[in-house]
């Protein structure tokens, strides 16, 4: 096979002093070792390299960075990384697989780091590598970061970087966070104001999906209706979402004991009970008809009530 014998002429050249092997050889091997995901044997020969006087150009070194980020040796990658930057401009792949190991380990500052060490070098960075950024930061419960980046974007009149994706990333962080309201603002700030993107299905379910979480049930109905003016269809997300508002409503305040639901007129007697009964019913009304006006549309699929 191609990496036998890949292996033996290096076993050879190692064997002979008299051999000397050139760095085109040993990218040849590397790229051998790499074919067949041998990423150990391919980044172990960095140090052959080295001990033979050679020193890794660039894109031996973009090729170790991948190889050692697959094999989710951050450390090595980021070694290799700073080798890079040492002898030329990394490219934007090399950018990504740096911020790719950042979120991996956790380090969400760092990531914003990179990208703007990025854009000083002069590499201009695409809406893949910020959203990618973007989503990791919220993963990692960092949703102040991805909050700087997109504004540091926009400072920068760099608009055209973000998408739809970038800011449903950024109200995913909200919602998480419990901060509806900076979700709002976000909402209007950024989808109606300063980028014009129209927001679509998962803005709108994400956003109600927030209202939910902070019991805003009275906002979540105000953001279907918004949701239907602008045109974007709810799904069974969206009904899922709201079933689970009303799972988390407030409990029903119970009557006394010495006057039971079945006599006469009892429920008038508490109007506190009454109210939340009613209030209650309402949501589930409402729920059943949007619930019609899909099945009505598309078949019915199944869903769970408390999650999405």
């Amino acid at each position: 096979s191609q990496f036998a014998k890949a292996a033996g002429v290096l076993e050879r050249f190692r064997a002979d002093p008299s051999l000397r092997p050139t760095l085109h050889f040993y990218a040849s091997i590397m790229n051998a070792y790499a074919a067949k995901q041998r990423y150990e044997q391919a980044v172990g020969l960095y140090e052959f390299v080295l001990a033979d006087g050679l020193q890794p150009d660039t894109v031996m070194l973009s090729c170790l960075i991948n190889l050692a980020a697959d094999l989710s040796w951050n450390e090595k990658a980021i070694f290799f990384f700073e080798r890079l930057k040492e002898i030329g401009t990394p490219s934007v792949k090399a950018y990504m697989t740096l911020v790719r190991i950042y979120g991996r380990i956790g380090d969400y500052q760092a990531a914003m780091d990179t990208l703007n060490a990025m854009v000083a070098s002069g590499v201009e960075p695409d809406t893949l590598l910020i959203n990618q950024v973007l989503l990791g930061c919220v993963n990692g419960g960092r949703v102040d970061i991805a909050e700087d980046i997109i504004q540091g974007t926009l400072i920068h009149s760099r608009r055209e970087l973000l998408d739809i994706v970038s800011v449903n990333t950024l109200l995913k962080g909200y919602t998480h966070a419990n901060l509806f309201d900076k979700a709002m603002e976000a909402f209007n700030c950024l989808l109606g104001g300063e980028l014009q993107l129209a927001p679509n299905d998962i803005s709108f379910n994400t956003l109600i999906d927030a209202a939910i979480r902070t019991q805003r049930q009275d906002s979540a109905w105000e953001l279907l209706s918004m949701m239907e003016a602008a045109g974007v269809q709810p799904d069974f997300c969206t009904v899922s979402t709201l079933i689970k508002g009303i799972v988390n409503l407030p409990p029903v305040p119970l009557p006394s004991a010495h006057a039971p639901f079945g006599f006469q007129g009892s429920m008038r007697q508490h109007p506190d009970t009454e109210a939340a009964l009613l209030h209650r019913q309402r949501h589930i009304d409402r729920v059943l008809l949007l619930l019609a006006k899909l099945s009505a549309r598309e078949p019915p699929v199944s869903f769970v009530a408390g999650g999405k």
